[in-house]
């Protein structure tokens, strides 16, 4: 008896997982319309960042900052797209990433803080970018 709570409490605890992830995938998948809508270009940290961006198909360009000086990427940035998303890391490295490289955009692109702050709300267990493509695989697990 004592084996079969432990059990259902377990089954229970992981179907809440998994209502929780559908949840945050729905709500990923549908920022869509917006980024789509509204950016010009999304700006992350690294490699690993741009792939899970790439893997929700936005038809936007996406600018890593890995290994390049802030003042350039701002520099390039601002020739070509007016409506900029920072979706750097939301650790408080990825928070100074996104307020300096916004600060180097300031009155030449438009940076989208309410989006940037939408997505950290969707994904508020997680704090790197990355784990986008870990969530959209999580789909993919039978619980």
């Amino acid at each position: 008896m004592k084996n079969q709570k432990s059990l259902d409490s377990k089954r229970f605890e992981l179907i809440k997982k998994r209502k929780i992830l559908e949840k945050i995938i729905d709500k990923i998948l549908s920022f869509e319309e917006e980024v789509e809508g509204y950016i010009d270009v999304v700006i992350c940290e690294g490699k690993k960042d741009a792939d899970a961006i790439r893997s929700l198909n936005w038809a936007v360009e996406i600018v890593t900052l890995e290994g390049k000086p802030l003042v350039g990427v701002a520099d390039e940035i601002s020739k070509e797209y007016r409506r900029v998303l920072v979706l750097t890391d939301f650790d408080e490295k990825g928070q100074i990433l996104a307020k300096k490289i916004s600060k180097f955009l300031l009155g030449r692109s438009k940076v989208d803080w309410r989006l940037r702050n939408k997505m950290k709300r969707i994904l508020k267990p997680f704090l790197r970018i990355e784990e986008i493509s870990l969530i959209l695989g999580t789909s993919m697990i039978d619980f």
